[in-house]
């Protein structure tokens, strides 16, 4: 377990100082690479660091214990809907 920690280690930080130059080349494409290929290549600045996002912390308690907590009472029985009139069943086949 050591050795494979170490090699990720050690991979880690050898990308660390790693540098970006462009060039044009006499067609006109742009290059990328990690190092000058042309007389005029120029270093590219170095990006920031990663940005992170924190989420707004959860409440204490979920929302439907609250609800439990103020209603104390029985819920009422609610009629079954009326069928639309003219019709007494509605089957989808």
């Amino acid at each position: 377990m050591k050795p494979i920690v170490l090699f990720f280690l050690v991979l880690l930080v050898s990308q660390a100082p790693a540098e970006i130059y462009k060039w044009v080349d006499a067609q006109g494409n742009v290059h990328y690479s990690d190092e000058p290929q042309a007389p005029g290549a120029k270093r590219m600045r170095q990006l920031p660091g990663l940005s992170t996002y924190s989420p707004p912390p959860l409440p204490s308690k979920p929302p439907q214990e609250e609800v439990r907590e103020e209603f104390s009472g029985e819920l009422p029985e609610k009629a079954p809907p009326a069928a639309h009139p003219g019709y007494q069943v509605l089957k989808i086949v």
